[in-house]
């Protein structure tokens, strides 16, 4: 053998040669979500069955459908299902783009398919060969969406109904359970004795003899009240800290399928990419992470399929023949950064407008004075899509729109660079969902009100005499870290004035709060302590308030009420717009 043919036999070796572990780790992800998505199908069907007209349900099993064939992808073995669940995908499109209501023909052979793929995703899992039946029955119901032929008696000009009922939308929200390690078991089992011994304390202590009683000092029942204080204190700090890991998972652990799914998607493109993460030690709510790692599984896709080029086109261009795919994840003031950047041919900005145009998202007279960023975004859109030929990589305009729909799910932003023949960078900013109802707060009072500020969003705190403040346009500002920062009460945020003079103002003290690259300066009466409060949702007697995420009761009489700096941030912003 020449040295040539060893070197072509080498590399196609390497090629292939999926590290085990990896291939493993994305099995199992896969087997974990086909059976969350598959064991409710039959349901979804026979409920589309009973509301034809329900389009977000038509919707749903689309998206089943599409999540089940894209995560079988990097899965050894897999053509089969991902065949099969492809030509499902594609009829329902079908019925989704030319608003045809689906037949009995329709819901037979969806509710038939469904059967078949629970048969091979199983037979996947097992690592089980398909008997010959399965593979016949399989090709069959193939061949069977290839020749099918759409006709309904149904208008298709009906209006499918928005409607959704309760039991239905409650499916829909249904979030992944909590799993709890034996280590996380113990320490709560721990905690459970503490709190109950703290608990006979506090009870001996009531139980006290009349006569021991008298003996008692003021000092002595002080120092026994501050030793269960903090005690119970401790416990608290414990418990909470327990709740809150037990709750996270390291991104890297949630990630893990990314890399194969990088490889498996190159080879298949027959492209030379390089995947780099960076920050995937960070460890977030498991809820969050499993839906960042569906938004990820998206846009990787795009940046394979759209952006990065293949080997021969990349050298043309004077470029490395191997691209970059790189993921960086950074958690800063409580929001969480995920950026995914390549080195391909950037988002073609004439081929997006012109699309965007078609399908009616814009008009020529809006598009002549849109910034790019916003002629960008219109790849988020449903149903958009830029290329021309359907694969089962992409083409759908399916995926995009997921990932803008998870990043507003937990009220964050996307913001997208791109240049032409240099690559494009899309990041996400989430900020870090709060799951416990007990936080760190510094208490300060203004008028006769009481306000916390959640530690986590301030970054200092002054008074107002060692600053340097002047007004602009009946604002107030001051110097701060090298910045320009407003100082406002909460009456001038809500009139966007200022109100009160300048000697007043010199008397007061000032809580700095910053939320990303937001800073804003917040005037008060007086400063407090710190304290965890309990954080309650507004409702009832105490109603939604701009710029405060709750409230929180100190004693029988007192209320504080706590402030949201991403919800000041925007009111700011509507203001000054």
């Amino acid at each position: 053998m020449s040295d040539s043919e060893e070197s072509n036999k080498s590399q196609q070796i390497i090629e292939l040669d999926f590290d085990f572990n990896e291939v493993q780790v994305v099995s199992e992800a896969f087997f974990k979500e086909s059976e969350e998505i598959l064991s409710d199908l039959d349901d979804h069907i026979l409920r589309l069955e009973a509301h034809p007209h329900d389009e977000i349900l038509l919707q749903g099993l689309f998206r089943k459908v599409h999540t089940l064939k894209g995560s079988v992808g990097a899965v050894p073995g897999g053509q089969l299902l991902g065949s099969l669940s492809h030509e499902f995908e594609t009829l329902l499109e079908r019925l989704r783009k030319q608003k045809i209501l689906p037949t009995k023909e329709c819901i037979e052979i969806f509710l038939h398919s469904s059967r078949i793929l629970k048969v091979l995703a199983e037979n996947l899992r097992t690592h089980r060969e398909i008997y010959p039946e399965e593979l016949s029955e399989a090709i069959e119901l193939i061949a069977r969406y290839g020749a099918f032929q759409l006709t309904s008696t149904e208008s298709a000009t009906t209006e499918r109904s928005a409607v959704v009922e309760p039991e239905i939308e409650a499916s829909r929200n249904k979030e992944d359970g909590i799993w709890l390690s034996q280590e996380h078991m113990a320490s709560l089992m721990q905690l459970s004795s503490d709190f109950i011994l703290l608990k006979n304390s506090f009870q001996n202590m009531l139980d006290t003899k009349e006569d021991a009683a008298e003996k008692l000092t003021v000092k002595k029942v002080l120092e026994r009240q501050g030793t269960l204080s903090h005690s119970l204190n401790a416990l608290s700090d414990q418990f909470q800290g327990i709740l809150d890991k037990a709750q996270k998972l390291p991104l890297k652990e949630a990630f893990a399928g990314l890399v194969p799914l990088v490889r498996q998607a190159a080879y298949e493109l027959k492209k030379d990419v390089r995947f780099e993460d960076v920050g995937f030690e960070l460890e977030v709510d498991k809820v969050l992470a499993h839906d960042m790692y569906k938004a990820l599984m998206h846009m990787v896709r795009n940046s394979l399929d759209h952006g990065i080029e293949k080997p021969e086109d990349r050298t043309a261009a004077g470029k490395p023949m191997q691209g970059v795919l790189r993921i960086s994840l950074e958690e800063k003031s409580s929001v969480i950064h995920c950026v995914v950047k390549d080195d391909g041919r950037g988002l073609d900005r004439e081929r997006i407008l012109q699309r965007a145009l078609a399908k009616g998202l814009t008009n020529a007279l809006e598009a002549s004075q849109m910034p790019e960023e916003k002629i960008f975004s219109f790849i988020f859109h449903p149903g958009f899509s830029t290329k021309e030929k359907i694969t089962t990589m992409s083409g759908r305009g399916v995926g995009m729109d997921v990932v803008q729909n998870i990043v507003t799910k937990y009220g964050g932003q996307i913001e997208i660079k791109s240049k032409a023949g240099e690559g494009s960078e899309i990041s996400l900013h989430i900020p870090v969902p709060k799951k416990l109802l007990v936080e760190r707060c510094l208490l300060a009072s203004w008028s006769e009100f009481t306000f916390a500020f959640p530690l986590s969003e301030v970054s200092h705190i002054s008074s107002c005499d060692e600053l340097h403040i002047t007004d602009v346009d009946h604002l107030r500002f001051c110097q701060f870290e090298n910045r320009t920062v407003p100082l406002m009460t909460f009456e001038e945020i809500y009139q966007f004035k200022n109100l009160l003079p300048l000697d007043h103002v010199k008397k007061m003290s000032v809580v700095f709060l910053h939320v990303q690259d937001f800073h804003l300066g917040i005037l008060v009466d007086k400063i407090d302590h710190q304290t965890d409060l309990v954080i309650k949702s507004f409702g009832g007697l105490i109603k939604k308030t701009p710029g405060f995420k709750g409230n929180s009761v100190l004693t029988d009489e007192e209320i504080a009420y706590v402030v949201d700096s991403t919800e000041l941030q925007t009111l700011l912003q509507k203001e000054s717009a």
